[in-house]
């Protein structure tokens, strides 16, 4: 699949207008609330990956992770009549939320999660999470992919790729971060393969061997029969133009 690749060095205007629009509303939600200051933005995942593929659009996921606490931003946002808190996963501290924008006369929906750790050694089929001082580099270990796996600092306009996922990007590769990734989460085996069909990638090698031996080792056997439907409705529903 052919890309025109953005360079490595995003500032936020390559980014969809819809990004500036929401931080910029939340930013002046929180100085009015005069907690500012306890908030600092990124915009990670999907919209970083789409932007340096030149295919995000003001209709792109919109994941906003945050170094603050959840519960008082949502309390920021609230006394605004421009914000609508749909739902929050107070377990998570994520929420969904809805802006409207005036100038371009729209909603828009967006995801906000607040930085977090997880770990998965106890062998449960969910991690334990930790909340307090979390840096977004351990954020962004969390997550399953290096194509996903980067951070844009709204405010210091700058991106944050501890495990390379640019030269992922670029290089077309699927990658996991680390040699537990399938066995922690094995709903990334099914992951793997969609993103790779959805964007033309190809699967690393060592991404493969990894997968081959999460199968082997039963790592589906991990999942709740909840987890198991809840990514499979995922799937069906990325790939529902095969029944098409």
């Amino acid at each position: 699949m052919e890309y025109e690749f953005k360079s490595k060095n995003l500032k936020l205007i390559d980014f969809p207008f819809t990004l500036g629009t929401v931080v910029s509303a939340m930013m002046d939600a929180a100085r009015f609330g005069h907690i500012g200051s306890r908030f600092h933005f990124y915009v990670v995942g999907g919209m970083v990956r789409d932007t340096y593929l030149g295919v995000a659009n003001s209709k792109s996921d919109m994941d906003i992770a945050f170094s603050g606490d959840l519960m008082l931003l949502l309390g920021c946002l609230d006394t605004s009549e421009d914000f609508k808190i749909i739902r929050v996963n107070k377990n998570l501290n994520t929420a969904r939320v809805s802006y409207y924008d005036e100038a371009s006369r729209s909603q828009i929906e967006f995801d906000l999660a607040q930085l977090r750790a997880e770990d998965y050694s106890a062998g449960r089929p969910y991690p334990e999470v930790s909340f307090n001082n979390i840096p977004i580099q351990w954020d962004l270990a969390r997550r399953d992919f290096t194509v996903n796996a980067l951070a844009f600092d709204v405010v210091a306009e700058m991106i944050i790729d501890p495990f390379n996922g640019y030269d992922d990007i670029v290089d077309q590769k699927i990658r996991v971060l680390h040699e537990e990734s399938f066995k922690d989460d094995p709903t990334r085996l099914v992951r793997a393969i969609t993103q790779a069909k959805r964007f033309g990638f190809d699967i690393d090698d060592d991404t493969k061997y990894l997968a081959r031996q999460a199968l082997v080792a039963r790592a589906f056997d991990k999942l709740t029969p909840a987890q198991f439907s809840d990514e499979m409705r995922a799937t069906l529903k990325e790939n529902r133009d095969c029944f098409n």
